[in-house]
């Protein structure tokens, strides 16, 4: 049996365990794009494993502490890129006790992962009463709810998913990122007043399978808008007089999956259009398209992916998960993935 060592490939072996990242050169699947693709990642399923999420958001961590120490003199966030980005992100928020933001809307939203631990350990007993806590799994509405149920779901060490107000029109077409098992006790996490739709969320959980869905509505007030205040003016002593400095706030952007970068690098882009200084970007997973790569060299931003493509195929040759001619399919995609399927007898379909 093989022993994977590295972060990177025990996240490869988590992903193609659960079935986060699928593999299918000799029936591709049929992208947004409509191009025939051999791979599909859906790392939110990472969300409903407690130990794939801690164990991912330890590994984002680990690089941006190094980060963060050098920019003592500045105020400090970690962002999410909205949505798929938002719970990995406040996960490592939560982790180095850094505020949390992320754009909605194109303004920004903090919150501060200590103000939730805070409002949760001030009504602990509450919840304990009520029953809150006795459930298998907690989900959430979105964006808002994202981070108090991610934040719930850790410290309690459960599953955790959140429902989109619809199903995505690409992919798999899912309205819930994450797991539902059959018949399980969900605690549905909502923001009211926040673009609410709870009862439809519920309802969605329980077409998925759950059996019980108790619904923890939350206020709004522990978020602040910093759309205008992404600055940081201070006054230094100098020579016995106060002088005014001014240093941008400093951003680090999280993302779950970088493909072709484009919403990721939209982001990043308005941050700094507000003034912040934004110039690294941390992902689960990249694809490594030289697209994706240009678009944030150009911008003079970095992306580091924990897991990238070559680790994850080499790691699913060695399990097993594929064959040597599969192997091979695959490393011909990563040379040309917007021609594979031509090449390989799967056209892009045109949308009509």
């Amino acid at each position: 049996m093989v022993e994977f060592q590295t972060d990177a490939e025990k996240i490869a072996e988590m992903a193609l365990g659960i079935g986060a990242i699928t593999l299918s050169p000799e029936d591709p699947y049929t992208w947004a794009s409509g191009y025939r693709m051999p791979i599909y990642n859906d790392n939110r399923k990472h969300l409903s494993f407690s130990k794939n999420r801690s164990f991912i958001a330890h590994t984002l961590m680990l690089p941006i502490l190094r980060e963060v120490e050098g920019f003592a003199m500045q105020k400090q966030y970690i962002s999410g890129t909205s949505t798929s980005g938002i719970a990995p992100g406040y996960s490592v928020a939560q982790l180095v006790g850094l505020p949390f933001i992320f754009q909605n809307k194109n303004e920004v939203f903090m919150i501060n992962p200590n103000d939730i631990e805070f409002e949760f350990s001030q009504r602990d007993r509450t919840f304990y009463d009520a029953g809150i806590y006795e459930v298998d799994s907690v989900s959430s509405t979105c964006p808002f709810a994202i981070p108090f149920g991610v934040h719930l779901a850790n410290r309690q060490d459960l599953p955790f998913s959140y429902v989109r107000q619809k199903s995505k029109d690409h992919g798999l077409e899912q309205q819930i990122e994450g797991v539902i098992s059959q018949g399980e006790h969900v605690l549905l996490v909502d923001i009211a007043g926040k673009d609410s739709y709870a009862d439809n969320a519920r309802q969605a959980l329980i077409y998925a399978g759950a059996g019980e869905v108790s619904i923890l509505s939350l206020d709004s007030s522990l978020y602040k808008n910093v759309t205008n205040s992404l600055s940081n003016k201070f006054l230094i002593e100098k020579r016995g007089e106060l002088q005014e400095y001014e240093t941008n706030t400093s951003i680090i952007q999280i993302e779950d999956l970088v493909s072709t970068g484009g919403s990721t690098v939209k982001e990043m882009d308005r941050y700094k259009e507000l003034g912040a200084d934004v110039s690294k970007c941390f992902s689960i997973f990249s694809f490594g398209f030289p697209e994706a790569e240009a678009e944030f060299e150009k911008r003079g931003y970095t992306l580091s992916p924990v897991l990238d493509y070559d680790t994850l195929i080499k790691v699913a040759k060695q399990k097993g998960t594929i064959t040597d001619e599969q192997f091979e399919m695959l490393k011909d995609w990563r040379k040309d993935a917007w021609n594979w399927g031509e090449k390989h007898g799967f056209p892009k379909v045109v949308k009509k």
